[in-house]
Formats: C-alpha cells, sequence, structure tokens
C-alpha cells in the first residue's frame, strides 16, 4: 500500500467525519444515529442496511454528498447547493444504485438540464479504480417553488463487475453527466454502498 494511497485514505476519512458532523445539526438528516456517540463499525452498517419495504429488496436512502459553492453560500445563506441521498434496490436480478438528489435551486434545469436514460456516469473507488454505468431512466426534473428545491433521480445499472468491485472498495467520487455538463462530486458517506450491497440479495 502506497503512501499516496495511505495519505488519500486518511484525507477521505477526515471529511467523512467532518460530513457526519455537518448532518448532526441537521434534523432532517436520513441518519438513525447521534453522531455524539462513538458508535462501533458494525453499529454504522446495521444503520445502513435498514430495508423500506418487506420483500428487503430497496434499502432505505442514506446521506450520500453534497456540493457547493463560495458564491451560492454567500448570496443564498444556505450551506449547500447539492445534497445527494443513496440506496441500493433490487428488482428481479439487476442491481441499482438510485441517487435522490436535491438542488437548492428552482431553476436547476436552466443550469444543470435535465438527466438523459443511457447517460453514462463514472464511479470512482478509493483504490484509484474507476467504472462507468449507465442511467437507466430519464428525469426532466421536479420543481417545488415553495421549498425553492428542484428534485432529480438517477437509477444507475451495475454489473456484476462493479457490485464485486463496491463490495471491497470504498466510493471516492462520482461524475454526473447531466444534460449542460458533466460534472465530479466528493463522496462523503465512502462506506454507505459497499454496506449495502453486503446486506442485500443478490
Amino acid at each position: 500500500m502506497t503512501n499516496n494511497y495511505l495519505t488519500r485514505l486518511i484525507l477521505i476519512c477526515f471529511l467523512q467525519a467532518c460530513f457526519f458532523c455537518c448532518f448532526t445539526q441537521n434534523p432532517s438528516s436520513k441518519y438513525p444515529l447521534d453522531f455524539n456517540i462513538a458508535y462501533s463499525d458494525e453499529a454504522w452498517e446495521k444503520a445502513d442496511c435498514i430495508f423500506s419495504n418487506e420483500d428487503r429488496n430497496i434499502l432505505e436512502s442514506r446521506a450520500f454528498f453534497n456540493y457547493t459553492t463560495p458564491t451560492f453560500r454567500e448570496q443564498s445563506g444556505k450551506q449547500n447547493l447539492i445534497e445527494a441521498d443513496a440506496s441500493v434496490v433490487r428488482e428481479d436480478r439487476k442491481i441499482f444504485l438510485e441517487l435522490q438528489i436535491r438542488i437548492h435551486s428552482i431553476n436547476a434545469r436552466r443550469s444543470f438540464g435535465k438527466i438523459k436514460a443511457g447517460e453514462r456516469m463514472k464511479v470512482y473507488l478509493i483504490n484509484g479504480q474507476y467504472f462507468y454505468t449507465e442511467n437507466s431512466e430519464k428525469d426532466k426534473g421536479r420543481v417545488s417553488r415553495d421549498e425553492g428545491i428542484s428534485y432529480y433521480r438517477i437509477k444507475l445499472a451495475l454489473e456484476k463487475d462493479d457490485i464485486k468491485s463496491l463490495k471491497k472498495h470504498f466510493v471516492d467520487k462520482i461524475g454526473i453527466m447531466w444534460e449542460k455538463g458533466y460534472q465530479e462530486y466528493e463522496i462523503h458517506n465512502i462506506d454507505l454502498i459497499k454496506n449495502q450491497l453486503n446486506c442485500i440479495k443478490a
């Protein structure tokens, strides 16, 4: 294991801790645990493995990443421009990574456009590897003017080799191809997908 790899792993773990601290102050956070308590790794894994249906093929979504810009934070007074939750879903014999994205703007369609079906997305792993996966369904976005939020859903089909890699390694970044362009986001809840894939039946 190289020094660069260890340095990067330490940095990402630090960022994850910062991410968790932010969500302790947010009562709408999708985490069932109190971050002021030092839980075991097993407790975190169980928290990620909560099913949302009786068939046990859909896991509850959890906070995955957030993104902002200094300009947005200064002008809006809000912490994040983009917040994304993620979950693993099994449909028949296929496994999907589903992202629920909230953009704190009613003009997101103008800036980001829609998400096209068949568009390739890029998933980076902490070990330096990456793979491409396709979005399964188109989504033009849904705007809630009352909340000032635009909602998007991305449904990524995972192949057997992708699942094998994700069960072993943390997710580092994800690249999303919006209609208006490609953008990469650093993942803060790096072990979420690994935990969920290891508790759902293939």
